[in-house]
């Protein structure tokens, strides 16, 4: 059971034994005594919230975490050969081009268009790639 569960269920416990001191302190007709259970109640409601929100917090960090390691995996298989990124499939082999401005702007990856046998185009940013083997060494 996680840290945060068995916090919450400690919690839950001692918010319940709380109401029944609560109801005790309606037998019991000391004022003192009855106050410090209703400051024990409020302060117990106060901490469950506090639980809550935190327990959202993590849910929150997790899904976070959990896109930071789907980026870091995408990340490993791009492969950049001049003028676009690729990505490298389960067989080792390059497929797709992928437009270099928003992958290394905005870690997109928007697949470009062909315009010709040598040229792509990006949908999103505008961006053309040229492929000119002429200029290779």
């Amino acid at each position: 059971m996680s840290d945060v569960a068995f916090g919450w269920k400690a919690l839950t416990g001692a918010i319940a034994i709380a109401k029944n001191l609560k109801d005790f302190k309606k037998q019991v007709d000391d004022s003192a005594f009855q106050l410090q259970i209703s400051e024990l109640y409020d302060n117990l409601a106060d901490t469950k919230m506090g639980m809550s929100e935190l327990k959202d917090l993590l849910r929150e960090r997790n899904d976070e975490i959990r896109t930071l390691k789907e980026k870091l995996k995408v990340r490993g298989k791009m492969v950049y050969t001049d003028p676009y990124y690729q990505m490298e499939n389960s067989e080792g082999k390059l497929e797709g081009q992928y437009c270099k401005v928003c992958y290394d702007g905005e870690d997109l990856l928007m697949r470009l268009e062909i315009m010709s046998s040598n040229s792509w185009k990006c949908g999103k940013c505008n961006n053309i790639c040229v492929k000119d083997e002429r200029w290779r060494h």
